[in-house]
């Protein structure tokens, strides 16, 4: 992704992980689409840290 659109890749990630503050569950597993190279899984992973974050890429190449 260019440079040009990486604040607004960041500035999603952001507005999503707030909205997600206020849920107090627990998930097992969290399946994230688009990966947006990686980002949105590290910081999924350290909200939910005993959740396994996989991507729609991983999904497909696991068959």
């Amino acid at each position: 992704m260019t440079t040009s659109l990486s604040w607004l890749r960041a500035e999603i990630q952001e507005r999503i992980l707030n909205k997600l503050e206020p849920i107090k569950l627990s998930p097992k597993r969290i399946l994230l689409e688009p990966d947006f190279s990686g980002l949105n899984r590290r910081a999924f992973i350290r909200r939910f840290p005993g959740a396994q974050v996989d991507s729609i890429a991983d999904s497909q190449i696991q068959g």
